[in-house]
């Protein structure tokens, strides 16, 4: 059993959902802001980085940290006319509410721009939501989106990554993880 716990796991499920699902986007989709800043990424850079951290967001939109969230009711409740009562445990399927297809067009397509200008705005509070929402939502979101947007904009700076196979099998030990060894070829810019 395969865990995704520390910052490795968690930069190896974004970047492995990334290769499998377009190759093209990453390496002929706007490199000029790869270049635009020389030496090492700090985090006033993230703000010149939107198509990187766009990226980042489609790809924890396909694989969630974790897949679901559980709640308890903290009173009795109507839910698409079902009576959930105060106490009962209620479960949250981020990773099929972030593949719906009644809240996403084309859901299973890793498509970055559905995260930029306008289209960005159009999205529920409650549609995308890969650290949690409401007042429980993850505290480090903020510093998790920093790290993984700088991490893979060095990353694919100096290497272009491509992916050997076509499936993407996961499996959900606790929180969402590559089944199997993620084949890739690599090459320097």
């Amino acid at each position: 059993m395969r865990s995704a716990a520390g910052k490795s796991g968690r930069c190896r499920q974004v970047i492995s959902s990334i290769l499998i699902h377009d190759d093209a986007v990453i390496t002929n989709s706007q490199p000029q802001q790869l270049r635009r800043t020389f030496g090492n990424f700090h985090g006033d850079d993230v703000a010149a980085l939107p198509y990187v951290a766009a990226i980042v967001h489609e790809a924890l939109r396909l694989c969630p940290p974790s897949p679901a969230l559980g709640r308890t009711a903290t009173s009795d409740v109507a839910v698409d006319g079902y009576r959930v009562p105060a106490g009962s445990l209620l479960i949250y399927g981020t990773a099929a509410v972030q593949r719906d297809p009644a809240l996403w067009d084309r859901p299973d397509e890793f498509d970055p721009d559905r995260f930029m200008g306008a289209a960005a705005k159009t999205h529920d509070r409650w549609q995308y939501a890969p650290f949690g929402a409401g007042p429980r939502t993850c505290i480090g979101d903020h510093f998790a989106m920093l790290e993984a947007t700088l991490a893979l904009a060095t990353v694919l700076r100096r290497i272009e990554i491509t992916s050997v196979d076509d499936d993407f099998p996961v499996e959900f030990p606790f929180t969402l993880v590559a089944a199997e060894p993620i084949r890739a070829m690599v090459h320097r810019r």
